[in-house]
């Protein structure tokens, strides 16, 4: 069989490993079998770190990260894992609370590394500028929720499966000005930290590329909850937008809950919140004009692909909870691209599944594509994920527009 062949034949198994599963398992009660004795003590463990806000506020982004690639090594486990040669190989998820704190963050992703023995990192929001250096000195393959825009070919181990925040914003605001091309002064609000002011930037560059105005972006420190003086001189300045990323989503409800308490009617974006949180937060009433993006669909929308339902079915079946699920199918397929590419490798050399990454089409529950980014970040390490546009009406999500990310959109 030729190497071609080859590739493509453990691509396939690995493929049909990960969806069969997700797709055949959504019966009553919990079918998927758990690996037996003899399976277990035969196999190896591919040990797997997740290191993430789990508590206080972020937990909405990290609990999602946790259940995500929990739920897959359920299912990855169960089916029997991959083979690399003779060897069966099985997925072993380490999970760390870094609690908000920079210092816990440094900490923990060198426990990881260094005794934890894990091939591959997820690093939550805005932690990949604190786990890059680390990940990157002892080649260990990392994936974070990507703000700032870290790619380069001095971090080559540095993947973004999540659509970055430059190529968030560009679309995001690309769209809207189809809907509302009368609406020119955008307002910031964001965290006070490196990725928010990164953020900042971002924006600033692409309102004025479509010849819109962004008025002088608000960073607040990371305890604010009363955003009430923050907002009072920023409405005088008559924004038409008010945009909440770069923070902690509470905060992006927050700030929705003070700016409508203020007499703001217009439009404000708030990221990847989930709807029973919004609306907890700030109150049923105060979400009109409210637009929500997040990488993946919700479980209404037109555009959801049969694996994507059955997803959310399976999610459910084994947490018997469907909070979180809408995020966590993201981590679910960061981990398929991860085992897909150590399967086409057919090993846990670093370089050779970074290899693999950069040269393969992965399908994951999204469908097919591969990375991108050469042209601008000099490194094929962005994934082109979807984003998923949704608006409030009456305390839900509703579906509005899929949109994703091209080569093209970084030229």
């Amino acid at each position: 069989m030729s190497k071609n062949k080859r590739r493509m034949s453990y691509l396939v198994a690995a493929v049909l490993i990960c969806l069969a599963l997700v797709l055949t398992s959504c019966s009553s009660g919990v079918t998927t079998p758990t690996p037996t004795a003899t399976n277990t003590v035969q196999a190896k463990y591919i040990n797997v770190g997740v290191l993430a806000t789990l508590s206080g506020f972020g937990a909405t982004w990290g609990l999602p990260a946790l259940n995500g690639f929990r739920l897959f090594e359920h299912d990855f486990n169960a089916a029997g894992g991959i083979k690399i040669g003779d060897q069966t190989y099985l997925i072993n998820v380490i999970a760390y609370d870094n609690q908000g704190s920079n210092d816990l963050t440094v900490s923990l992703a060198n426990k990881l590394i260094t005794q934890d023995k894990v091939s591959y990192i997820y690093a939550g929001a805005y932690l990949e500028i604190l786990v890059a250096p680390i990940s990157t000195q002892y080649k260990v393959i990392l994936n974070s929720w990507p703000v700032q825009g870290y790619l380069s070919p001095d971090s080559p181990y540095l993947f973004y499966n999540h659509v970055n925040y430059f190529l968030m914003f560009k679309m995001n605001y690309d769209w809207l000005q189809t809907q509302f091309p009368d609406k020119k002064r955008v307002a910031m609000v964001t965290l006070d930290s490196l990725d928010g002011r990164a953020c900042g930037g971002y924006m600033q560059n692409i309102t004025q590329a479509l010849n819109m105005t962004l008025i002088d972006p608000v960073y607040y420190p990371a305890s604010t909850t009363d955003f009430y003086p923050v907002l009072t001189p920023l409405l005088r300045q008559n924004p038409d937008i008010i945009e909440t990323s770069g923070g902690y989503g509470e905060q992006s409800a927050l700030i929705v809950k003070a700016a409508r308490e203020l007499g703001y009617k217009g439009l404000i974006m708030v990221p990847g919140l989930l709807i029973e949180d919004l609306v907890s937060i700030a109150g049923k009433d105060n979400l009109d004009n409210v637009y929500n993006y997040g990488s993946s669909p919700e479980p209404t929308s037109p555009d959801i692909s049969p694996a994507e339902k059955a997803f959310y079915d399976r999610y459910v079946q084994f947490f018997g909870d469907p909070k979180f699920a809408t995020n966590a199918i993201n981590f679910y397929t960061d981990a398929q691209i991860y085992t897909q590419a150590v399967a086409i490798a057919q090993s846990l050399d670093t370089d050779k599944v970074v290899s693999a990454l950069h040269n393969n089409e992965f399908t994951t529950l999204f469908g097919s594509a591969r990375y991108f980014g050469m042209s601008k970040w000099g490194v094929d390490n962005q994934f082109p994920a979807p984003l998923y546009m949704t608006k409030v009406v009456d305390g839900q999500y509703v579906p509005t527009v899929k949109l994703v990310p091209t080569p093209d959109m970084i030229q």
